[in-house]
């Protein structure tokens, strides 16, 4: 292996990659246990959820049962309710007739930084509905009418609507002993070929300098 070669892959070896773990839920109500509140074309309902670290989204559920038709699933920034202006990621998908199923969106690749948001549900039709009595409940709940949100009391276990969210924690890769160690060799195979081509133009110049001056000591006057 050539000194560039051995460079370039310590360079390669050295860089810090972001690796994700493996697909986990990281906010999981539990599926609610009953109390059916509408999810239709004049209501959208919404629940308030914390990340501890950055995740990349990958599938976002509510526990929904009702008609065939055409979901919502929205992202908004922290606020103290949901608002339009504040949308990050949004995306259909198709509500299907049950008695109640996790069902939303996947193979989302939204990135989210550690921090806390809003996950709002709607629907472009009447019939459907949200399950309440979560197990394990998100800190608060928001439902609207049209464009204006309202808060829900978090202690009424009745709002408590089923949420999960999957993705891939991303944490930073530290090299190895020995990707270290070639990474030192890469730099000091790096340092010497610059090295090596410092001298060699010095040495070139030098040269050059030396025959222009025998040149002109030569001439007669």
């Amino acid at each position: 292996m050539n000194l560039n070669m051995i460079g370039f892959a310590a360079l390669f070896s050295a860089a810090v990659v972001a690796s994700p773990a493996s697909a986990n839920f990281a906010v999981d109500t539990g599926m609610p246990l009953a109390n059916d509140i509408q999810l239709s074309k004049s209501q959208s309902l919404a629940g308030y959820f914390t990340l501890a670290s950055a995740l990349e989204v990958s599938s976002v559920e509510g526990f929904i049962s009702g008609l065939d038709s055409v979901g919502t699933i929205t992202i908004y920034s922290d606020a103290a309710v949901p608002a339009a202006s504040n949308t990050l990621f949004s995306a259909n998908f198709a509500i299907l007739s049950s008695a109640g199923a996790w069902q939303g969106v996947f193979g989302q690749k939204w990135k989210l930084a550690a921090g806390s948001y809003w996950v709002g549900f709607s629907n472009s039709g009447n019939g459907n509905f949200m399950k309440g009595f979560a197990p394990t409940p998100l800190p608060q709940y928001a439902f609207s009418t049209g464009s204006s949100w309202t808060l829900d009391d978090p202690s009424s276990a009745a709002s408590a609507i089923g949420v999960r969210i999957d993705g891939n924690r991303y944490v930073a890769a530290v090299p190895e002993p020995a990707s270290w160690t070639m990474m030192i060799a890469g730099f000091g195979a790096i340092g010497g070929v610059l090295r090596t081509r410092r001298r060699k133009a010095e040495v070139f110049l030098l040269a050059g300098a030396a025959g222009h001056g025998h040149s002109e000591g030569g001439l007669s006057v």
